[in-house]
């Protein structure tokens, strides 16, 4: 599929003129992106414009990050109009900081909304010039675009809908599932980082703390906390994350570069536990000091 659409929008819709507009508007992306926050503070927005510059910076490395992790050479063979950066692929830092604003955006309740619907069109058009000008496959754009949108979520929750810690660190949920989803996508892609999983029983710690804080986050969000399964009382965000990795876990069978491992498994259901005890022991303890805003 990446190959494919690469050569259709990097080799086959293509025209002269669109070459042009397509590398100016990916060049001036970066500095738009990392000056918009500035822009914002100076016009009085400066809540906004705070949660911009921070978002930006949160996640252009994470996007840094994971590209280095990932090591995915740039697409190969692609018609080139302008050189290609020095840098790995997967995911897409212009995608993730495009849909990060541009989610950011669409939240904030006095931005108008013809802005708001501008910039997700200017995101995707961001997104769309590192496809055409043979800088990313499809699957880094569109990982960039998750982890964007997330970023952006838990950005606009922190800054805009938290009235102490508590509340703020449970937007964190957002990036840890892009996290999360980001790790598995690299597994199907082949691009995990095997020279850190060589270490013994490194895979297995890595599924113990990749779906234990999404729990640790997702009871924190929950309610209510506990369903009724049977006659067993589960807690919600063991039940939803169980679901989900149980369905994933099989879906292995059916790639070529993953194995289903049930072992995998009770590390993920280790990592359940331990944060939801964790996170309900900070529930306890917020009730007990006063921490918990009220609604």
């Amino acid at each position: 599929m990446d190959d494919s659409l690469l050569l259709l929008f990097n080799q086959t819709w293509t025209h002269s003129a669109l070459d042009t507009v397509m590398a100016v508007f990916t060049q001036l992306a970066v500095p738009v992106m990392f000056g918009l926050g500035a822009l914002y503070w100076l016009r009085g927005r400066k809540t906004l414009g705070k949660a911009m510059t921070v978002g930006i910076i949160v996640g252009i490395g994470l996007a840094v990050l994971f590209q280095l992790l990932s090591g995915r050479p740039r697409p190969i063979d692609a018609r080139l109009v302008i050189p290609q950066p020095n840098t790995f692929s997967l995911p897409s830092g212009h995608a993730t900081g495009g849909f990060l604003l541009a989610t950011l955006l669409v939240l904030d309740k006095q931005t108008r909304t013809w802005i708001k619907w501008s910039a997700v069109g200017l995101a995707i058009l961001n997104a769309f010039t590192r496809l055409y000008l043979g800088m990313h496959y499809f699957s880094d754009v569109v990982a960039g675009t998750y982890l964007g949108i997330a970023v952006g979520v838990a950005t606009y929750g922190w800054f805009f809908q938290s009235h102490d810690l508590l509340s703020r660190i449970k937007h964190l949920l957002w990036i840890q599932v892009a996290v999360m989803v980001l790790c598995t996508q690299m597994a199907y892609l082949g691009y995990l980082p095997l020279y850190l999983l060589r270490w013994p029983w490194a895979d297995k710690v890595l599924h113990f703390l990749l779906v234990g804080p999404v729990v640790f986050w997702l009871h924190l969000w929950l309610k209510p906390a506990y369903r009724n399964v049977g006659s067993t009382l589960i807690p919600t965000a063991v039940l939803i994350a169980l679901l989900v990795v149980g369905a994933e876990e099989i879906l292995q069978i059916l790639s070529p570069l993953r194995t289903a491992d049930w072992l995998d498994f009770g590390f993920d259901l280790a990592g359940m536990l331990t944060f939801w005890y964790l996170a309900n022991w900070v529930l306890q303890q917020s009730d007990e000091e006063g921490l918990l805003a009220s609604p």
